[in-house]
């Protein structure tokens, strides 16, 4: 496992068949929002069946986190990796939903139930 960020806790799991999980554990803001934006990149960028951003321990997104994911999405369509979030909290889940984003993510209640979804689908 990698951890990125100073003040912020952005951890890379190693990828199990094929899925990385990107663990959030702190507030995205502006200042997070570029380490969020970099390691989602190169993971999306190391050819990885699906990136799931695990967002159960993330307390606050702003909007620099959200155009940090929206940013995400766009490139794993591109690269035809699938790109899922999950385990939100209604915070960061109001922010998402406030700015009409939801449709653009596969949201799951939690990592493991995630896994298992993108398990059982083809890029």
């Amino acid at each position: 496992m990698s951890n990125y960020g100073g003040q912020s806790e952005i951890s890379v799991a190693d990828p199990v068949e094929g899925i990385c999980v990107v663990a959030v554990a702190c507030e995205i803001d502006l200042l997070s929002a570029r380490t969020l934006q970099q390691v989602l990149a190169r993971e999306l960028g190391a050819g990885h069946q699906a990136v799931l951003v695990d967002l159960s321990e993330c307390e606050f997104m702003g909007s620099s986190g959200l155009a940090a994911l929206v940013a995400s999405r766009g490139r794993a369509k591109t690269g035809g990796t699938m790109f899922a979030l999950a385990g939100m909290n209604r915070s960061v889940a109001r922010s998402i939903e406030a700015t009409g984003l939801e449709p653009l993510f596969d949201i799951y209640p939690g990592a493991d139930d995630a896994a298992a979804a993108l398990r059982g689908r083809k890029r």
